[in-house]
C-alpha cells in the first residue's frame, strides 16, 4: 500500500496536488515521530522503513502495540480530532515519510474546496478498516 492507495478516494490529479503539498521527512532509528504527550497536526505516510506504535505505561515502561511498514498511515486520528495522540510513533529503522500538515491541506482546499470531502472520506475509510481489523483480532482472541 502506498500514498495513492490510502487516498484512493481522490481523483488522480488531486493526489498529485496533495503529493506536491506533502513534505518528505527522514527519521533515524529511535526518533520519536509522534509523541503521545504532545499535539500532532500532521498525517504521515511511511514510504520506506518501519515504525513502532508505543504506549507509555504507568510504571514508565513502553509497550509496543504494533509494528508498521511501508504504506502505513499514522497520525490520522489526531489530524481529524486535533486531540492528543493515543500512542507514540517511533522509527525502528531509517524511515522516509511523507508529511501532510493542516496548513498544507488548508492551502490545497482553499484552491480546490471539493477535495476536502474526498480527502476526509479516504481517512475515514482507513480508520474504518483499522477498526474492523481490531474487532476481528479481539473476537479471534476470545475464541
Amino acid at each position: 500500500m502506498g500514498f495513492t492507495d490510502i487516498f484512493d478516494e481522490l481523483e488522480p490529479a488531486e493526489r498529485v496536488r496533495l503529493l506536491n503539498q506533502a513534505v518528505n521527512r527522514s527519521f533515524e532509528p529511535g526518533t520519536v515521530i509522534i509523541d503521545e504527550r504532545k499535539p500532532n497536526d500532521a498525517i504521515f505516510v511511511v514510504m520506506d522503513g518501519e515504525v513502532n506504535v508505543e504506549k507509555s505505561l504507568p510504571n514508565g515502561e513502553k509497550k509496543v502495540l504494533a509494528e508498521l511498514g511501508v504504506g502505513a498511515i499514522i497520525g490520522e486520528m489526531t489530524f481529524l480530532t486535533r486531540g492528543s495522540p493515543s500512542a507514540s510513533i517511533v522509527a525502528r529503522t531509517e524511515t522516509e515519510m511523507l508529511c501532510v500538515t493542516h496548513e498544507s491541506l488548508n492551502t490545497l482546499v482553499s484552491q480546490e474546496p471539493g477535495l476536502a470531502g474526498r480527502f476526509y472520506r479516504s481517512i475515514a475509510v482507513t480508520l474504518a478498516q483499522r477498526l474492523a481489523e481490531t474487532n476481528k483480532k479481539l473476537t479471534q482472541s476470545q475464541t
